[in-house]
């Protein structure tokens, strides 16, 4: 699986999409300049949540867009990556809302995993360290 997102990264993607909502990028698309931020931070993490979307509907079997060239991810090519984000600004943003969701959960149910371990394991069979936590967990 990709690696994850890190939050800043997150973060950036979220504040360049804000900046789209706001008309900022704009001017940026007509030059096609670009900031070192935008190229080595922003549009890779850009990139990355993309191959997130194309796995996720591997895994689920979903259809594809009208758009499906656009959103394929494009690793040199800012052009489109800018072009991509201030089209489909909303439809990006709800595609970082799954990824943090989906990554929350996932933090969630391996922190879950040493304890439904424990849960299901018979006294008898506890040595002494994970009887004690057992008991913690138990409130006892």
């Amino acid at each position: 699986m990709e690696p994850a997102i890190s939050s800043e990264k997150i973060e950036a993607i979220q504040t360049y999409l804000q900046r789209a909502i706001n008309l900022e990028l704009t001017e940026q698309h007509k030059f096609a300049t670009y900031s070192p931020a935008e190229l080595t931070v922003i549009f890779p993490a850009i990139q990355k949540l993309l191959r997130y979307r194309q796995a996720l509907k591997q895994q689920t079997g979903l259809g594809g867009d009208v758009k499906a060239d656009l959103w394929e991810p494009s690793e040199n090519n800012p052009r489109r990556t800018l072009l991509l984000v201030m089209r489909h600004t909303i439809q990006l943003n709800e595609l970082l809302m799954s990824y943090k969701s989906a990554r929350g959960s996932q933090t969630f149910f391996e922190r879950r995993k040493p304890i439904d371990r424990l849960l299901s394991m018979n006294i008898s069979d506890m040595n002494p360290v994970e009887y004690s936590q057992f008991k913690k967990l138990i409130g006892g």
